[in-house]
């Protein structure tokens, strides 16, 4: 491979990637580029095994469409799951090795027949087929993000007082704390209500409940409109 080639594949991957981590930039510039990138990637990893113009058509998008799904399904089982950092940290991951393995082939490019054809067709029925993958899997990611999700958390502990930590991504709701003493029911104390307004970038929060009395307390998370127990905590507090 010559290395101006590998210039501009280093640069494609480079931009790809520090584009979508950043996370400012339009989608109408991070979506090409990535799907650029992702067609590179295939098109050098399946060049030593295709013959013509239409194998090799076949195998990219075939490699593409196998490639994001086993890439998603193990990016699945991680403790992070699917998100847009994780997705662009494994197709960096993929781009390095392909053009690593893949870098003493030979650079080689035909001139395109100006009339249309039927591999006209199928170059342009290919590419609507990687950009549909590509677009599909960056739509799971977004929708994966965007996924009520809710944690209500113990931070410390002691004789006065517990703090707890509420983290909400996709909620909104006003809610309020309620402690209540296991043994004797009269200690209890309710928070003054609060609004969660958690976009899918999230939301922490973190608040105090003073204990007036060691053992076991119950702190519950509530809505307040209709006082249901959306989480709920269960502490020893010991002297």
């Amino acid at each position: 491979m010559r290395i101006w080639e590998i210039v501009l594949r280093l640069a494609l991957i480079a931009a790809s990637t520090i584009l979508i981590l950043y996370g400012r930039v339009a989608v109408w510039i991070t979506a090409p580029l990535s799907i650029a990138s992702i067609a590179a990637t295939a098109e050098l990893g399946i060049r030593p095994y295709a013959t013509n113009t239409v194998d090799k058509l076949l195998l990219i998008c075939g490699s593409v469409v196998t490639g994001l799904i086993l890439v998603g399904l193990i990016l699945n089982l991680t403790p992070g799951g699917l998100t847009r950092a994780s997705w662009t940290l494994a197709l960096l991951a993929v781009s390095t090795f392909t053009l690593a393995r893949c870098r003493k082939l030979g650079t080689h490019f035909k001139r395109p027949s100006r009339s249309i054809d039927l591999l006209t067709l199928a170059i342009i029925a290919a590419l609507v087929i990687v950009a549909g993958a590509a677009m599909l899997a960056l739509a799971g990611v977004r929708q994966w993000n965007k996924q009520p999700l809710m944690s209500f958390s113990l931070v410390s502990k002691s004789a006065e007082k517990v703090v707890v930590e509420i983290h909400a991504t996709s909620f909104k709701a006003d809610y309020e704390i309620v402690a209540t003493q296991q043994t004797a029911s009269v200690d209890r104390y309710v928070s003054k209500p609060f609004e969660i307004n958690a976009g899918s970038n999230g939301e922490t929060l973190t608040d105090q409940v003073p204990i007036e009395r060691s053992g076991r307390w119950i702190i519950d998370l509530e809505t307040v409109d209709h006082r249901s127990v959306v989480r709920e905590l269960i502490i020893d507090v010991a002297d």
